[in-house]
């Protein structure tokens, strides 16, 4: 591998002894950082087989190449190395067949020009030259030769099918990281600081629970119950999973209808739901006081009191005559609570929610 400090002149340098170079590009990762690896095109192929001889057959990977460049570089490397030996081998062999074959007429000739048979020792000699061309076998040696060079190309062939697949798969790698990124952006904005502290209060009759909380979309003290981000967590629970809550407290999760209800019970509190579209516009809807009842209640919405926002009322019910959702019950889809005639709201939308007529 090349030093990481090589440029392409440098490297154009380190190989113009062996012939006229028409390309030389150094490998560099995303932030140009040199991998350590090069490709190189000569003017001829004896410039590149030149150069190939002139360096080692392996060497170890850089740890930035011995993912891929090592993979594809050194196989390559190989190929040319293997065919480089060969193609010697094989001018050396004829050459020598041609000299003997010189040999043989020039023999015969003057035997012959002296109008003389072949004397016995010409004639030993010719044996021998007729063995030794024998015992090269050079048309088995060159159909060797050229089936090895098939076989090294199918291997070559599947290198670059690889080579394409994995690319594929840096691609797919890279989107994947892309879309983590877009959901770690978005936990980051929602992070744990600080909530309002109970007290000493005697009359929250549970222990301690552990919430996130949230003090960068509206101020200080606001615990998160609910947060949807992607699709990781399937929200198409039934109703004891949304009475116990479910999911991951650091990202998608739903707090649990119970804990919601004892806090609710002991103290105001005021709902602030956050909505962000795919195009990144955010919308809010604020309620000023917000309470529900217990599981016996299904869990019904006591109050929620006035609305702000930007988001639309959507406990506004009654057709838009006004009226807010007190009374609504919590409904799954594995337990009906809603108002809507033979239909089942939370199973139509794959969600549990606080359901009227199916518009909450």
């Amino acid at each position: 591998m090349l030093n990481k400090k090589y440029t392409e002149a440098d490297v154009r340098q380190l190989f113009t002894g062996h012939g006229t170079i028409e390309e030389c590009t150094v490998l560099r990762d995303q932030v140009g950082q040199s991998k350590g690896c090069a490709f190189v095109t000569f003017a001829t192929k004896q410039n590149a087989i030149g150069a190939i001889k002139s360096c080692p057959a392996t060497r170890e990977p850089n740890e930035d190449c011995r993912t891929y460049c090592h993979k594809v570089v050194k196989p390559l490397l190989e190929y040319f190395r293997i065919s480089a030996e060969k193609n010697d081998q094989y001018e050396k062999q004829q050459g020598k067949l041609e000299q003997q074959e010189a040999t043989i007429k020039r023999l015969e000739a003057k035997a012959y020009a002296n109008n003389e048979a072949p004397c016995k020792c010409y004639e030993e000699k010719i044996k021998q030259l007729e063995a030794e061309k024998e015992t090269l076998k050079l048309s088995t040696k060159i159909t060797e030769l050229q089936t090895k060079l098939e076989e090294q190309q199918v291997a070559l062939r599947k290198i670059e099918s690889e080579k394409d697949k994995r690319i594929a798969d840096l691609k797919e790698q890279i989107q994947n990281m892309n879309k983590n990124k877009q959901f770690e952006d978005k936990l980051e904005r929602a992070e744990v600081t600080k909530c309002e502290p109970y007290g000493n209060s005697s009359d929250i009759a549970a222990e301690a629970l552990q919430v996130p909380c949230d003090s960068k979309f509206t101020g200080a003290e606001w615990t998160v119950i609910q947060r949807r981000v992607n699709g990781s967590v399937n929200f198409n629970r039934t109703w004891e999973e949304y009475k116990n809550g479910f999911g991951d407290l650091c990202g998608n999760f739903w707090l649990g209808l119970e804990k919601l209800h004892m806090m609710t019970k002991c103290q105001p509190h005021k709902l602030y739901i956050q909505l962000e579209d795919f195009k990144n516009e955010m919308r809010y809807a604020r309620y000023s006081d917000f309470r529900i009842g217990n599981e016996a209640q299904a869990y019904e919405l006591l109050s929620v009191g006035k609305y702000t926002g930007t988001a639309g009322n959507a406990f506004n019910i009654g057709g838009g005559k006004g009226g807010d959702a007190k009374n609504v019950k919590f409904s799954t889809p594995d337990r009906d609570n809603d108002k809507a005639d033979n239909y089942n709201c939370a199973a139509g939308y794959a969600s549990g929610w606080w359901f009227d007529d199916c518009y909450l």
